[in-house]
């Protein structure tokens, strides 16, 4: 976790909010909070956040709509949590741009294991960023600075982490093959299952932007 790491959590319940606040800053991370989606934009606007925990259900934007228009800003890391069970819900969420999400009730260490890898996975891409921000192939454009892609025609598009993994996975391994479980855990630095559908999601994303 690097010094400066601030997370931004976006939640309406008070008793939970309240706890993640106490947890996360228990843990050394700079924490701001709200419960509404109204504010989550001037909170980003007034700190440097680094990631966002972000309920889905809430009041004014939901948490859905409040992804895809921090995606349109901002490269931070996101995590949705959300109380929500149905596989749909979390497609939802990473086709949103999410990077991560989380199902109450979960357990808090679960939780900030996931961040610190979704940070570390931050932290890594900045320093690429550094090293050599540009990277090209077959006429596409891929700016690590920006986390953008541009097409051959020059039309732009914003990538999630998830999706910006991915790609940088397929540009390194160009012409080799590599299944599902290889992409999996070159990409996630956390536990699995093998109905998880993360990967799918992310390469049907990647092709629709390709």
């Amino acid at each position: 976790m690097a010094e400066q790491d601030h997370i931004l959590i976006v939640e309406d319940e008070p008793i939970t909010r309240e706890q993640l606040v106490s947890y996360f800053e228990e843990e050394g991370f700079k924490v701001s909070s709200t419960g509404q989606g109204d504010e989550v934009q001037r909170l980003m606007e007034e700190n440097d956040v680094t990631l966002v925990l972000l309920d889905i259900k809430l009041p004014g934007k939901d948490g859905l709509t409040l992804t895809r228009e921090i995606r349109t800003q901002s490269d931070v890391g996101v995590i949705l949590v959300t109380s929500k069970q149905e596989q749909i819900d979390r497609i939802l969420g990473l086709e949103s741009g999410a990077d991560d999400y989380v199902t109450k009730p979960f357990d808090p260490r679960e939780l900030l294991s996931r961040a610190r890898n979704l940070l570390r996975r931050v932290h890594i891409q900045q320093s690429q960023r550094r090293k050599n921000h540009i990277r090209k192939f077959d006429g596409w454009t891929l700016d690590l600075n920006k986390r953008e892609l541009q097409a051959p025609d020059g039309d732009l598009k914003q990538l999630s982490a998830g999706e910006y993994q991915l790609l940088l996975a397929f540009m390194e391994k160009a012409g080799e093959v590599m299944n599902r479980d290889q992409l999996m855990n070159r990409i996630r630095n956390r536990e699995w299952f093998p109905d998880d559908r993360y990967i799918d999601v992310l390469v049907g994303q990647l092709r629709k932007k390709l």
